[in-house]
């Protein structure tokens, strides 16, 4: 059962972020931790250090990349919920609008009802 409902907070919108955070925490302590290790050592430009620091940059900019789309996904999803969210607003407001104008009707026709009966009745 646990293991379902981690599943199904892993699928939710809010669990995928949570993951996303996780990962991105991670990462972002991975290269902290290189970059405070490796501080004082920038002096030294052998081919291997140059080598890690290319590593480096590249898997910086690959998580760059990842970030950026999963940012674009995210505004994309955004937009998407609030249009979904304008509609429904809009289809309320037209059904309420709708009701209000069918219950004037059935009012007026009771009242002309009313007002028949009321003179028949004085006849």
């Amino acid at each position: 059962q646990q293991q379902q409902q981690k599943q199904q907070q892993q699928h939710s919108p809010a669990g995928q972020h949570e993951i996303y955070s996780h990962q991105h925490q991670y990462h972002h302590q991975q290269h902290h931790q290189y970059l405070h290790h490796h501080h004082h050592q920038y002096q030294d430009f052998s081919s291997s250090n140059i080598r890690a620091e290319e590593a480096i940059l590249c898997q910086t900019l690959h998580l760059l990349e990842v970030h950026e789309k999963e940012l674009g996904r995210i505004n994309t999803e955004n937009a998407d919920l609030a249009q979904f969210m304008k509609r429904q607003i809009q289809g309320l407001h037209d059904d309420k609008t709708a009701m209000e104008i069918r219950y004037m009707n059935q009012l007026c026709l009771l009242d002309s009802q009313i007002n028949q009966i009321l003179q028949d009745g004085h006849h």
